[in-house]
């Protein structure tokens, strides 16, 4: 039982310390963000959120939704 609960506080933790650096990230100006290595970009409306390192770029935005859910449409019958 302890363990249980030493995670679910770990994992608390490590997702307040993410929201926070995704938070103050993503409200840097964009001058800082075009020379930083690494950065994120998220809007809510219409959804876009993008981490970009030098060399790499995740994207997910509301049309990954809609083919997610096309591809499970297609795939089960």
């Amino acid at each position: 039982m302890k363990k249980k609960y030493s995670f679910l506080i770990i994992f608390f933790y490590l997702s307040i310390v993410l929201y926070g650096f995704a938070k103050v990230n993503n409200s840097l100006p964009n001058f800082i963000k075009e020379r930083s290595n690494f950065s994120i970009y998220c809007k809510q409306n219409p959804f876009d959120f993008r981490i970009e390192t030098k060399d790499y770029t995740f994207k997910v935005n509301s049309k990954t939704f809609l083919n997610i859910k096309k591809g499970i449409k297609n795939f089960i019958p």
